[in-house]
This record gives C-alpha cells, sequence and structure tokens, in this order.
C-alpha cells in the first residue's frame, strides 16, 4: 500500500506534503538505491534563534507566530511568544518527544535516494494529537516527507506515530534543513528534526548496522543467525582488512570464510553471524572489524546470547526487513527471504497471510511467487525460503508485510517489506497533466474523465477517491492514469499521468474543493480565493497552460477537452458552481 502523509509547507518542496515520494533501501529494480535505511551519526545541534532574530520567508517577522513559516533549519521552531533569549519549540518536552532529533543522511551521490525515519511520542500519561508535519521553508528541496499516518493522528501514551523522512541530492553540495512537527501539547507544540546530508567524498568511512547484536535465548546447540552490514560511507575504497571475535573459539562464528574485500564509495556487503550456545547460561563476545578507516581502524559489534535447555521452538526472519529499493512503474524487483528455525525445537509453520497497516490490507503490488508447501515442520537449525515479487502499479512509497503463521513464542510475526515506486519517465508518458494553485490552507482538485465518463464517477473519473482506475484493457495499467499525490493543504503540484491512452475525447476538470482549512486549535482559517494553473503535456510537449481565478467552495473549471490519438487539446474555458450534494464514495473512502 502507498502511505500518504497531509503535510504542510510555505515552501514546499515536489513531493512534500501529502504524499511526497521515496523510502529508500536497497537497490534494485528501476532506482540505485544504497544498502543501508539507519540513522549515520548524531550531528552537532545549532541555537535556536530568538522570534526577533528571525524572519518568515515573506520578510515578515517571526514573533509570537507559528508554523512552517517560522520554523528554519538553522534555528528549529519557535514557540508563539518565546522571549527574547528563549529556546521556543524545544523538541524534547515533558509531554511529548521526537526521536531522533538529528538525522543525518551521511554522504550520498548525486540522485540517490535515501530514507529515514522519525518517531513522535508521547512520554506522560496522556495522548498526543500529531496536527501538521512538514519540511521547514528555509530547506533544502532535495528534502521531503514520504510516508506516515493520516493527520491529524492521535498517539496513546506508550505507542508512536512513524514517519519517513527522504532525501535526493540534486546538486554537488551538501544540504541542511529541518522537519517541523505541530502538536497539541501545551509544554512543546512545536518539535523540530535537524536534517544533514553531505556529497559523496573522500576519506574511507566504514559505518556497521547494527551496531550490537543480541539474539536472547536460544536452544543448547542450536544455531541462531544475525546479519551484520558494512558500509563505505566515504568517497574513496574502504579495504576491509579482517572479521575476527573476542574472544577466539567462542559460540560466535561467522556462518562462512570471509575473505579481506573491498567496498568502493557507498557500497556495502552483508556477513552472517551465528550464535551456538555451547551450555545453558550467558554468552558474550564482539565482533571485530579491521579495516583502513583513517579515524576508526577498528570497529566492535558486541554479541550476546543465552543458552536456555528449555527453549520453545524460534523463528528468525532473514534479512527482514525486505527492501527492494526505488522500482518504476512496469518494472519489478525480486527479494527471498529466510525462514529460520533457530531454537532447539522444531517450529511449525502453518503459512503466510497478508498483513494490515492502519487497517488496510497489505498491496497487491506485493506477490510471493516462490514459497514452500505448508504446513512444514522445521528442524533445529534448517531454513525455508520464501521470494517475493514487489511490481508497482503506482508511484509512492510502499510499506507492510506479510504475517508469518507459526508455533514460536512470537506466532503472528512479520515479514517486513519497504519499496518505492517510481513513475514513468517524462519522455515516456503519452499524457502529463499538472495543476498547482498560489493559495495557502485551501484545498483544489485535479479530475481526469474517461471517454464517455462522467465527473465524480467512482469508475471513469481519476481524481483524490479513485488514482488509478483500470481504464482500456482490463489489468493493464500502460493505459491506465494514476494520480500521485493528493495535496490537501495548499500550493500543489497534483499530476495526472497516462502513459498509453485509449482513443477518445478526455476532459480536465478543475474543482475547488474547499477554501478553508482546519488548522486545528485555531479552528478553521477564512475562506481564502485562489489562482488554478493547469499545464497539459502532450507526448512530452506543453500544449496548454492557463490559470483561473477561484472563488470559494465548489467553484469548478471544465478546462479542456483532449482528443486521442490526434493529441488535440481544446480549451473550454468554463467556470461554474457545482453542487457535489450525495457524491459517492469510491471504494469506501470519506475524505476528512
Amino acid at each position: 500500500m502507498t502511505l500518504l502523509l497531509s503535510a504542510c509547507s510555505d515552501d514546499r518542496p515536489p513531493g512534500a506534503g501529502a504524499g511526497g515520494e521515496g523510502v529508500g533501501g536497497e537497490g534494485g529494480g528501476g532506482g540505485e538505491v544504497p544498502e543501508y535505511d539507519w540513522q549515520l551519526g548524531e550531528g552537532e545541534g545549532e541555537g535556536v534563534a530568538t522570534a526577533e532574530e528571525r524572519e518568515g520567508p515573506d520578510g515578515t517577522e517571526c514573533a509570537g507566530r507559528e508554523g512552517p513559516d517560522c520554523c528554519s533549519a538553522e534555528g528549529g521552531c519557535e514557540d508563539a511568544g518565546a522571549g527574547e533569549g528563549e529556546a521556543g519549540g524545544d523538541p524534547v518536552a515533558a509531554s511529548v518527544v521526537v526521536d531522533p532529533e538529528v538525522i543525518d543522511f551521511g554522504f550520498l551521490a548525486a540522485g540517490v535516494v535515501a530514507s529515514r525515519e522519525f518517531a513522535v511520542r508521547p512520554t506522560g500519561d496522556v495522548a498526543v494529537t500529531v496536527q501538521e508535519v512538514s519540511i521547514t521553508w528555509d530547506s533544502s528541496r532535495d528534502f521531503s516527507i514520504t510516508a506516515g499516518p493520516e493527520l491529524p493522528v492521535v498517539v496513546p501514551p506508550g505507542e508512536t506515530a512513524q514517519f519517513v523522512v527522504s532525501y535526493s541530492q540534486a546538486g554537488e553540495e551538501g544540504d541542511e534543513g529541518a522537519v517541523w512537527i505541530r502538536t497539541d501539547s501545551e509544554e512543546a507544540p512545536d518539535l523540530s528534526v535537524r536534517l544533514l546530508a553531505r556529497r559523496k567524498e573522500g576519506p574511507q568511512d566504514i559505518h556497521v548496522e547494527p551496531p550490537e547484536i543480541h539474539y536472547g535465548r536460544r536452544g543448547v546447540g542450536a544455531p541462531a543467525s544475525a546479519f551484520v552490514s558494512i558500509l563505505n560511507v566515504g568517497g574513496v575504497p574502504l579495504a576491509v582488512q579482517g572479521l575476527t571475535f573476542d574472544p577466539a573459539g567462542g559460540p560466535f562464528t561467522l556462518a562462512e570464510v570471509v575473505e579481506p574485500f573491498e567496498l568502493a564509495a557507498g557500497e556495502s556487503r552483508r556477513v552472517e553471524v551465528l550464535y551456538t550456545a555451547p551450555a545453558e547460561g550467558d554468552h558474550a563476545g564482539a565482533l571485530v572489524i579491521a579495516s583502513n578507516d583513517p579515524n576508526e581502524a577498528e570497529v566492535r559489534v558486541p554479541l550476546t546470547g543465552t543458552g536456555a535447555g528449555d527453549a520453545p521452538p524460534c523463528l528468525l526472519i532473514s534479512p527482514n526487513p525486505l527492501r527492494f529499493g526505488a522500482v518504476r512503474r512496469g518494472d519489478e524487483s525480486v527479494r527471498t527471504a529466510d525462514l529460520i528455525s533457530c531454537g532447539a525445537r522444531p517450529l511449525n509453520i502453518s503459512g503466510l497471510a497478508r498483513g494490515q497497516v492502519f487497517g488496510i490490507p497489505l498491496s497487491n503490488e506485493f506477490q510471493i511467487t516462490a514459497q514452500p508447501g505448508w504446513p512444514q515442520v522445521l528442524p533445529a537449525g534448517e531454513r525455508a525460503q520464501v521470494e517475493v515479487t514487489y511490481a508497482p502499479r503506482l508511484a509512492g512509497p510502499d510499506l507492510g508485510h506479510f504475517v508469518v503463521r507459526n508455533d514460536s513464542p512470537q506466532p503472528q510475526a512479520q515479514l517486513n517489506l519497504q519499496a518505492t515506486g517510481l513513475p514513468p519517465l517524462l519522455e515516456d508518458v503519452a499524457l502529463h497533466i499538472q495543476l498547482e494553485w498560489d493559495s495557502d490552507d485551501c484545498d483544489v482538485d485535479l479530475h481526469l474523465v474517461q471517454p464517455g465518463g462522467q465527473f465524480f464517477d467512482c469508475d471513469s473519473d481519476c481524481f483524490y477517491q479513485n488514482l488509478a482506475p483500470d481504464w482500456g484493457v482490463a489489468d493493464d495499467f500502460h493505459d491506465d492514469p494514476f494520480l500521485d499525490v493528493d495535496n490537501v493543504q495548499g500550493f500543489g503540484p497534483e499530476n495526472i499521468n497516462l502513459e498509453q491512452p485509449e482513443a477518445g475525447v478526455f476532459r480536465v476538470i478543475i474543482h475547488y474543493y474547499l477554501d478553508t482549512y482546519d488548522g486545528g486549535d485555531e479552528g478553521p482559517s477564512d475562506p481564502v480565493e485562489t489562482n488554478a494553473t493547469v499545464r497539459i503535456f502532450v507526448r512530452g510537449q506543453l500544449a496548454l497552460e492557463e490559470t483561473r481565478h477561484l472563488i470559494e467552495t465548489d467553484h469548478t473549471w471544465d478546462v479542456a477537452d483532449i482528443d486521442w490519438p490526434a493529441g488535440d487539446v481544446r480549451p473550454i474555458h468554463n467556470l461554474y458552481d457545482f453542487n457535489r450534494g450525495n457524491i459517492p464514495a469510491c471504494l469506501g473512502f470519506f475524505r476528512p
């Protein structure tokens, strides 16, 4: 499934807000994405400027103001009314915190997409509502929010709201930025996450993930497996000179002999480390990785485990998650996972099922394409392999999991999945339609109606309730349109792409869905008028660009008819009020 995050900024980069795209991970399919997805380093924080020291993007002072226009990458967020010399918006508050406070993407080459997670967590006994999440106005446009729950979201005590921020370096230099988070906490309504990224350069720089491994309780004599990833985040080759254990000859070993090897800039390698408990009790050691990193010649990965004679069946899924990387629509990426019986007793696996996230089943873009027959009993130390294929039909991040049903203490274990669908290249798209508007705190929607179809119809109208309808030849996505993002709070853009349109006359319609925005504690904003601009590209060439003034909710603009396959675009210039009344809710979807 594709998770969409509603977010707002006064200077939003493409993809920021309700559905900016790009969850990174292993390269595969259609994009070069490194094999890592963890936080690099801590970074050095900078002092928070006072409201009197900063200005918003429009030149107005930020004193007594809130929101992303008064949050900056350098200074973080300012609480309303923060006095001179006081740091407003402290991200570590008594009632809510954000973790981590600094995200460092490390060294990345231009064009590489990487993603990191951050979490908002209540620290007291009261639930916290996360109202907005966005990139601050002065941040690099290479940062974007790409996944998270629909906002606003209520986070109960003891739970977290997870979000994903992505970075794709477009230039030669490094970048800085910040995420602004608005909550209903009285003590810390504004939180921030500092963002750092640097261009790939020397010298060698080793990074090891995870920093430590805890195997837990394992049956005596039954090997348990875990993986360590070694990454060169520097700009010149890294020589890994050896992998040893301290102490030698203990319960920790490599699954296979690893000779010295070299990692080019940005490359990584995984090694499998086994723990075989020789007797009951606790065991500890360390994996020692030697390299020519001038600043860190040795990296130690602590290892711990406990041998248990009466340990129950154990399931280890490796690798987990399966990272498919960035895959262009029309391509596919295949990954395999091992289901390992890691205890002293046999493991019974009854089967795999599609999981749900926020009540939504795992997208059909993920399919198990090879697996053993179930049920199956795996003796201690044995494994079964599952092959999963990702074939995106929509652009954007896809997250989810398969449930592995078994008789271990985790009977509903999860095989987690991470992937990003990329839109087709613009030169491969026959019809591309773009909508932008010039006002914040309002919602304008883009519609493309199929030949012979109707406005707001659940089958023949491509719009926010019907992101990727099946038009033309059934189950052939090439002749299906898709809306990349439904922007609900201002500016856009919204884009509809269609690779191979069917023959007939398509109609482009703009609908002013809502001329206000419910800003949370402050209540609805004042109604605003806005200017909507539509651009229609036919076979890569701009065929029409027009702007119309929209006055209020339900003001509607019939933009143009597109005759296909001729590619003729005929402007309509028809403005009217549309009474949506009892329009249907497609697939049970209701808009907030």
